[in-house]
């Protein structure tokens, strides 16, 4: 306990040091050392448990190094620091940016400071119940704080409701539940409501709080082709506007909810809806609910809107065909007298094996023959519960795919002919089987000769595919050699019309120089005025001749 016998001497030092008074807005003060006797004790005794600083004297809470180690620890050691560091923004605000909890003891001077209230409020909006209320004023502060998130305008004060810039950076995140905070004339601005629509959150509140927009038709139409659900929030007499209606049902069929039952039970309306989202079918009238014709078609493209069909429709076979045959999903909800038949049953199996849950769990006497079927179409069905300690089914699961094993119950996963029929099918299925099996002789041979035998499955694809892709090479060789080959076919004939056609060219101007020549040396020039022809002697006679 020598550690701790600085007590005594702290308590003795205790009017010769003074601490809080006068600290550095940017470096506290620290007090002489010679004022700080068995100071290294101390500061072991707070490295080794933070909870040592709550007996320490006064000189120790009043010490901003030690009190530093502290709370480097846990922010909950500020609330044993002297009022002067409690007060201190350089001191408490690395800690209240390490938890914005710790200004439950930060001293009222720091709640008022903005460096401090921004640091919390950048992990909580709510901070501001703990801060100086003069902060809701400081624009600065509060539209950083809606930066993160904007609700933080619910503690603004009135005249920053006000202010265009603040809202519109709170709108932008936080959508409506922002706008709600804002002055009147602000929530009826036709912008701020379409950005409140566009935000991340609160999108689906925007038009809640705009009495005056929600009563625009123009506005209105303009919204719900964005946000179907907005019709929630509009005006009475617009949700009697059948344009209005289908406008918002279009764009999200469960917007039928808030639609007038007028609606509810018009099949134009439905249709429109569930031909959007089929689960608003929930939202039809009773009568609707009933129609077969109509609730087939829905269950057409899916199946488990049988669960909001009327329970005339649940026991309708014709109806519930349709249904599962879409997806396994609506077997909870049939309610067909006699049951369903074989092959849809196995169809649904098909789908996925929580099916044969929802079949077992209706009838559980369900024939073994039929169960057998099932698992050599599904194998994955002895994961349910009432199988997984069938020795049949699971026979025939591992058969197809043996680390169905895993899902076996211990008894069945320890039978050595289970496991050797599973090891069979899948090497990979020996760790699977019981940890009392995994040593057999036997059951390492199967599984040395199947691995074996991928290995050369492999090795054989492998080299297909390097045949393949030679003969692809090959091929397209073969194709760029017959290119080129068809390219400079057509080159050497394009050079040679392009020879012939310069050498046409070339014998008339030689003619014509051979005559310009001739006469400059004072014969008599072949060639003519414009009007002349060139007069060209023909082989084996004289000029002019």
């Amino acid at each position: 306990m020598a550690l701790f016998n600085a007590k005594k001497k702290w308590q003795e030092a205790e009017a010769k040091v003074r601490i809080g008074a006068g600290r550095s807005r940017k470096k506290p003060k620290q007090p002489e050392q010679d004022n700080l006797p068995e100071r290294e004790h101390w500061e072991a005794a707070l490295r080794y448990d933070w909870k040592n600083l709550t007996d320490a004297p006064s000189n120790v809470k009043a010490d901003v190094r030690c009190v530093e180690i502290a709370v480097n620890q846990t922010w909950k050691a500020l609330e044993y620091a002297s009022d002067g560091i409690r007060d201190d923004p350089v001191v408490v605000l690395p800690v209240v940016k390490s938890c914005w909890w710790a200004l439950e003891f930060v001293g009222e001077s720091a709640r008022g400071d903005d460096e401090v209230a921004i640091a919390a409020l950048q992990q909580n909006v709510h901070a501001f119940e703990y801060l100086s209320t003069k902060l809701r004023k400081d624009l600065i502060v509060v539209k950083e704080a809606a930066r993160c998130d904007g609700a933080a305008l619910r503690y603004a004060s009135e005249e920053l409701r006000s202010h265009r810039g603040l809202v519109e950076e709170a709108v932008r995140q936080s959508g409506g539940d922002a706008l709600q905070y804002a002055a009147d004339s602000l929530r009826n601005d036709p912008a701020l409501v379409l950005q409140a629509l566009r935000a991340p959150k609160g999108s689906s509140t925007a038009l809640a709080y705009s009495a005056e927009l929600a009563a625009n038709r123009e506005f209105v139409m303009q919204i719900v082709q964005q946000d179907g659900l907005s019709l929630q929030y509009v005006a009475p007499s617009l949700k009697a506007d059948p344009s209005v209606v289908l406008a918002a049902i279009q764009q999200n069929g469960e917007a039928l909810q808030f639609a007038p039952e007028k609606f509810q039970d018009s099949r134009k309306v439905v249709e429109a809806a569930v031909q959007q989202n089929p689960k608003a079918l929930r939202f039809a009238s009773d009568d609707l609910r009933s129609d077969e014709e109509l609730v087939k078609e829905v269950a057409k493209s899916d199946g488990s809107v049988l669960e909001f069909a009327a329970d005339t429709m649940r026991g309708n076979r014709r109806v519930v065909t349709k249904a599962v045959a879409q997806t396994w999903e609506a077997l909870p909800f049939e309610q067909v007298e006699g049951g369903l038949s074989r092959e849809l049953l196995l169809g649904a199996v098909k789908q996925d094996w929580k099916a044969i849950q929802e079949i077992l769990q209706k009838d559980p006497n369900v024939e073994e023959d039929f169960l057998l079927e099932l698992a050599e179409i599904n194998p994955e069905i002895v994961r349910a519960e009432q199988l997984c300690d069938n020795a049949a089914v699971a026979r025939v699961a591992v058969s197809v795919n043996g680390l169905m094993m895993s899902y076996l119950d211990e008894d069945l996963q320890a039978d050595f002919e289970l496991a050797s029929i599973a090891v069979q099918q899948n090497p990979d299925a020996m760790d699977e089987v019981h940890p009392c099996l995994r040593h057999e002789k036997y059951l390492l041979q199967i599984r040395a000769d199947g691995l074996r035998r991928r290995y050369r499955m492999e090795l054989r694809r492998q080299k297909a595919e390097a045949a393949r892709a030679e003969q692809e090479e090959c091929e397209s060789s073969s194709a760029g050699e017959e290119e080129d080959l068809q390219e400079g076919e057509s080159a050497a004939s394009a050079e040679q019309e392009e020879a012939q056609d310069s050498g046409e060219a070339t014998t008339g101007v030689d003619v014509v120089e051979h005559a310009e020549i001739h006469a400059s040396e004072g014969g008599e020039s072949s060639v003519g005025t414009e009007d002349d022809a060139v007069d060209v002697p023909h082989a084996g006679e004289e000029p002019g001749s």
